[in-house]
């Protein structure tokens, strides 16, 4: 293997160049891990080295010869040819750290798809256990951020699942749904699923389009102000903010007569903030978890298998 400079850092293996939901990352001292989400569970991580100084614990996972390689190795940007002796078990412990991590931000909760919330609490007790038993290694900002976050139950779920009532049927000149790029909005607020987004459009006088998110439990604070832009083709964009209940009412600048006419198929909903992001990643996520409740490995969490949905 090779020490090489990328983006003028020092790193160890291959970057994953992947949207972050499908990258497990941790943050070590002096230096970033990261793995494909779906990687075996003792795969060596791909290192970036952020301060040769402070990684001062990295022959503990690849030996001393491919350390010292690092920290001795030529002035310049050329390869550093090294052999390393991957420290296995060493991996597994960090991967499942990195695991926890990625559980607490992109567990794709859905009570749409019946995907449950993790035990916010459990998981985050567990992880503290993985994180000291790597304490001279991770981060020591990494514990401060393990928080407690909100939990669905069984009556969040049938709310979530029933919706919630939108503008009066008779007023409705058109309805749709949309999806959500899951990078650009806070993590385990809005329901994973693929169209979390429902809108309606009524024109009774002024053209209204009102819009509901689906969330994963009771609306609350993490919504109220999160960016919503809509988009009428070949209009431009109107923006506002969601409320706590996660809705919103934009008010288009066009007549009820161009309402009639309008090809609302072609209307842009963007919730959060815009980031180019496929669907077929989200799906892959979706999969994943799904696939995570009937497994149990190195890196299992025991929040992972207490699904009661």
């Amino acid at each position: 293997m090779n020490w090489q400079r990328r983006l003028g850092l020092w790193t160890l293996g291959s970057i994953p160049d992947a949207p972050a939901p499908l990258v497990q990352v941790l943050e070590a001292r002096g230096a970033v891990l990261e793995w494909p989400v779906d990687a075996p569970v003792d795969q060596p991580p791909a290192i970036t080295v952020t301060d040769p100084a402070e990684a001062d614990w990295l022959w503990q996972l690849i030996g001393e010869p491919a350390h010292v390689a690092l920290l001795t190795g030529p002035a310049g940007d050329d390869p550093i040819a090294v052999s390393v002796a991957w420290q296995h078990p060493l991996i597994v412990l960090l991967r499942k750290a990195a695991h926890g991590l990625w559980l607490r931000t992109w567990w794709p909760t859905s009570p749409r798809d019946g995907i449950a919330a993790l035990p916010a609490g459990e998981l985050d007790a567990e992880l503290a256990e993985v994180v000291a038993e790597v304490d001279d290694i991770v981060d020591d900002e990494l514990l401060p951020r393990l928080t407690p976050q909100p939990v669905a139950t069984r009556a969040d779920y049938a709310l979530a699942a029933s919706g919630r009532a939108s503008a009066p049927a008779d007023r409705v000149i058109a309805s749709g749904t949309a999806a959500m790029a899951w990078q650009g909005v806070p993590g385990g607020v809005i329901d994973a699923g693929e169209q979390p987004v429902r809108w309606t459009v009524d024109a009774a006088p002024r053209v209204v389009v009102r819009i509901m998110v689906h969330t994963t439990n009771e609306p609350g604070p993490l919504l109220a102000g999160l960016a919503v832009s809509v988009r009428l083709p070949p209009g431009e964009a109107v923006s506002t903010v969601l409320d706590a209940a996660g809705t919103a009412e934009v008010e288009l600048p066009i007549s009820a007569a161009e309402a009639w006419a309008a090809d609302w198929d072609s209307l842009q909903v963007v919730v959060g903030t815009e980031v180019a992001e496929e669907a077929g990643m989200r799906a892959r996520v979706r999969d994943l978890a799904r696939g995570r409740r009937r497994i149990i490995d190195a890196i299992s969490y025991r929040a992972e298998a207490d699904d009661d949905y």
